[in-house]
């Protein structure tokens, strides 16, 4: 299953992040740049009290490569996107993809006594996603429909 990743030893390299000039609407997915998944982690003192930040950036890239029980983000995005056939809609969905994938991961990576979104919630949208690839006419709409509305649930689930 995509995001059932448990507490394994997160893997010691990044995956390929936006490089220079590339923008989040380019074609492929990616991780957050380790600037990103920095500022995060500063950003956040109660978990910088409970983990390290080698602890933390290696949680964010087990989120985005995965590991020997589950793929990681990028590779179950990337098959969920294999499906659709509209130029135009795969762009806009790889923009989308890219941002959920950071808005999610860069926060289910912190320990678990302070994090907002648990891997229940991974769980669950894994299967929300599945399901409207599965039902999608190569047109991405169902993909799309079902990405923004794990978006709505996770800024939901940030705020709260």
């Amino acid at each position: 299953m995509l995001l059932a990743i448990t507490a394994l030893a997160a893997p010691a390299q990044f995956a390929r992040a936006a490089g220079p000039g590339e923008t989040e609407a380019s074609e492929s997915i990616h991780m957050p740049t380790e600037a990103e998944i920095r500022a995060e982690y500063q950003r956040d003192r109660s978990n910088q009290k409970l983990q390290t930040w080698k602890e933390y950036k290696g949680w964010v890239e087990s989120f985005f490569q995965g590991n020997f029980l589950a793929d990681g983000w990028t590779k179950y995005s990337q098959s969920t996107l294999d499906g659709v056939k509209a130029n135009e809609s795969r762009r806009a969905l790889v923009k989308k993809i890219n941002h959920l994938g950071k808005l999610i991961g860069r926060e289910w990576a912190k320990h678990e006594s302070v994090r907002k979104i648990t891997s229940a919630d991974l769980r669950r949208w894994h299967n929300l996603i599945t399901d409207a690839r599965r039902a999608d006419d190569g047109s991405g709409q169902n993909i799309q429909n079902a990405v923004e509305k794990v978006r709505t649930q996770a800024e939901r689930q940030l705020k709260g």
